[in-house]
Parts: structure tokens; C-alpha cells; sequence
């Protein structure tokens, strides 16, 4: 049995263990909110750049559809410009990847350009390919 710490009666120490166990709950759902975020943009940005021009629909109302589709994915009124940026750097990065390094890095599910370079980085090293060389690979199956 764990000894006390001094003044903590048993009741006092099941509360620090309640508080513990509520600070790994809390951290837990923290994690889960964050990958359901992650998610929701995710699926923002898609359905963004999907939004095809339907052929009855007058030019403004398709203008004004993909500005609020922009909006929900890109969300100005609650980022910087800095961090708007790195979204869109972020989703060409991982749109020029050679599909097996594209899809690593999609599943990952990178939040920023650091996050999808390490991605990137851990599947070249764990296959012990060199960046240039899986380009290199690439360009011969295309050509």
C-alpha cells in the first residue's frame, strides 16, 4: 500500500487520485478535440477546392458560395495571416508529394508545414530512401 503523504487523510488522497485521473481525461479529450479538428478543416478545405461550377447557377451566387466556403475552411476572423499562410503552404506541399509520401503524410494528419516535414522525413528514413532518390523513382514511372 502507497504511504500517505503527511496531513493527507485517505479521503484527502482518493480526491489527489480523482484529480489525477481527471487530468488524464482532461488531456485525453483535449487530444481528441484537437484530431477532430483537424478533421473538420480537413474536410473544409476538400470541399472547398471539390466546388465545381454547376451549370444554372448564376455567376455571383457560385462566387459568393466559394467565398464562404473559403471562409469556413480558412476561418480570417480567427487567424492571422501568417497562420492562413501556412494552411495553403501546407496543402500544396502535400499536393505536389509523390502519392505513397503524399498519403503517409495525409494520414498523419499534419496541422503545419513542420509537422508534415517530419512526417515526410520519418517515411523516407524508416524505407532508407534519400528525398531526391524517391523523386528521382517518381520521375522515371511518369516518364
Amino acid at each position: 500500500k502507497q504511504a500517505l503523504p503527511p496531513g493527507l487523510s485517505g479521503e484527502a488522497h482518493q480526491a489527489e487520485r480523482g484529480t489525477l485521473a481527471k487530468d488524464k481525461m482532461d488531456s485525453w479529450m483535449k487530444a481528441a478535440i484537437l484530431r477532430e479538428d483537424a478533421l473538420r478543416i480537413e474536410a473544409l478545405r476538400q470541399h472547398f477546392r471539390q466546388y465545381r461550377y454547376p451549370d444554372v447557377e448564376d455567376p455571383r451566387k457560385v462566387c459568393s458560395q466559394l467565398r464562404e466556403l473559403c471562409h469556413q475552411w480558412l476561418r480570417p476572423e480567427r487567424r492571422t495571416k501568417e497562420q492562413i499562410l501556412e494552411l495553403l503552404i501546407l496543402e500544396q506541399f502535400l499536393a505536389i508529394l509523390p502519392h505513397d509520401l503524399q498519403s503517409w503524410a495525409r494520414e498523419g494528419g499534419p496541422e503545419n508545414c513542420t509537422q508534415a516535414v517530419a512526417l515526410v522525413e520519418d517515411f523516407l528514413f524508416s524505407r532508407n530512401v534519400s528525398f531526391e532518390n524517391c523523386w528521382l523513382s517518381l520521375r522515371k514511372v511518369l516518364i
